[in-house]
């Protein structure tokens, strides 16, 4: 029996926040830019996955999301046919606590420009 050697174990577990993090920063970060519709179709849904699951996330993880959340207006303008993902990623990352304010005024632009009645 002393000729047993125990080696550590070399990948460590992450916690539940932690994977959340990795997770969010591969969906934000590393998959399509934030210009690409799918970008905005992947992050809405896993931004909504995240708020009506109510998983605690660690205050770090949604600022992947700062720059896109401070351009918001500008890609709304730009471009108007993505008012929906647009409004649902604002929505999300501010029922997450990243963020607030924007979105009512985001709503109202829409509302002004009659996106809706030009689907």
């Amino acid at each position: 029996m002393s000729n047993i050697i125990s080696f550590p174990q070399r990948i460590r577990p992450l916690e539940e926040a932690g994977r959340i993090g990795i997770l969010i920063d591969y969906f934000c970060n590393r998959r399509r830019t934030t210009e690409d519709v799918f970008w905005l179709k992947e992050n809405g849904e896993l931004l909504n996955l995240l708020e009506t699951s109510m998983v605690t996330l660690n205050t770090s993880d949604l600022t992947h999301y700062q720059n896109f959340y401070y351009s918001l207006e500008h890609r709304l303008c730009f471009f108007p046919q993505y008012y929906r993902f647009i409004l649902s990623l604002a929505l999300d990352l501010e029922a997450l606590g990243r963020g607030q304010g924007k979105s009512a005024k985001l709503c109202q632009w829409v509302v002004d420009h009659n996106l809706v009645g030009a689907e």
